[in-house]
């Protein structure tokens, strides 16, 4: 689990949906099955980790569901970056150590971005915005510990943290032991 990961979460798209228009797209990904509405993409390209490709896969995910994407990285665990948009539109974004080239440099100092209140509320979160900031200005050895504690408070499943294309794509996903890998449905080549 961890380690580098990226994914986006849609709220109120159908797994079906998402696998059509990747497929439309040309896009390999693995597309998460539907709990409570949110359905989570894995796309290959993404795990690059180069965050224009996130951000532009959460854009025009949004864009053409008219939904929420909110997209994740964690980069070599000591980095999580998150992009939120509606409706195509990026309406919050989050670094914990923006800038900084040594992890171990950055504990104190403050993160980038990070509305807690515009979180809460663009993804139907039922915890209070001030449990939200606590966790996006906490400090987190480990950039998946962050990421978990976020997903419980938004309500995210938990095949959102710490899954990415390649760990599903070669069997080493964490996921809960009543989810089975094969449930999750792969759109390319």
């Amino acid at each position: 689990m961890a380690g580098f990961y990226t994914n986006v979460t849609l709220k109120n798209v159908a797994q079906e949906e998402a696998v059509e228009f990747l497929r439309q797209t040309g896009r390999a990904a693995y597309v998460s099955p539907t709990v409570d509405g949110l359905t989570v993409v894995y796309e290959l390209e993404c795990e690059e980790q180069d965050p224009e490709v996130l951000a532009e896969l959460a854009s025009k995910l949004s864009l053409y569901f008219g939904c929420p994407a909110l997209a994740v990285s964690n980069r070599d665990d000591y980095f999580l970056s998150y992009y939120l948009y509606k409706a195509g539109k990026l309406v919050d974004e989050y670094d914990s150590r923006p800038e900084d080239p040594d992890p171990m440099a950055m504990q104190l100092r403050p993160r980038k971005g990070g509305d807690a209140q515009k979180l809460c509320a663009v993804m139907g979160s039922e915890s209070p915005a001030t449990e939200v900031d606590s966790i996006l200005q906490g400090v987190y050895a480990l950039a998946v510990d962050r990421h978990t504690e976020l997903a419980r408070a938004l309500g995210l499943p938990s095949w959102s943290v710490g899954t990415g294309y390649y760990s599903l794509e070669d069997g080493r996903a964490d996921l809960p032991q009543d989810t089975r890998q094969s449930l999750f449905r792969h759109t390319g080549p």
